[in-house]
């Protein structure tokens, strides 16, 4: 099945690319926790500092308090002074060579990548225990 994904990707963009995933890709339930691929070890309690498109980015980043996880969709440069203050990175897309995960490792903070529903779970301000050992993020 995962072949046959793979080779109908490679021929799909766009629209019909996202449409695709979101009807062949399990739906996963929004709840305490989120799972992802674990781009940089380590066990990091701390509050959660959701960013979004729909935020005023700078303003966010701006108030960021220094320790605090940054979650977000995914980790671009412009989003780097909000790196600088996160204790760990949890993102709903990204893999081991995202963004994300390479900055994490040269920060040496923990890291979660592809959760897919991370900025869904968590509101501003709830406590958080990363766990990236196993791969969980969840509320405490």
């Amino acid at each position: 099945m995962v072949g046959a994904l793979k080779g109908s990707l490679r021929l799909m963009q766009g629209k019909k690319a996202e449409k695709f995933l979101e009807k062949n890709l399990p739906k996963e339930n929004i709840g305490e926790h989120v799972e992802g691929m674990v781009a940089c070890k380590g066990v990091i309690e701390g509050k959660a500092w959701i960013i979004s498109a729909q935020s005023d980015i700078k303003k966010k980043m701006e108030n960021m308090t220094k320790g605090a996880v940054l979650v977000v969709n995914q980790t671009r440069p412009y989003l780097m002074p909000a790196v600088y203050k996160a204790s760990a990175i949890v993102t709903d897309e990204g893999g081991i060579t995202s963004h994300a995960a390479i900055v994490a490792r040269e920060f040496n903070i923990p890291c979660i990548v592809g959760t897919r529903i991370a900025t869904k779970t968590f509101k501003d301000g709830d406590k958080i225990l990363v766990d990236a050992e196993k791969g969980i993020t969840k509320k405490i």
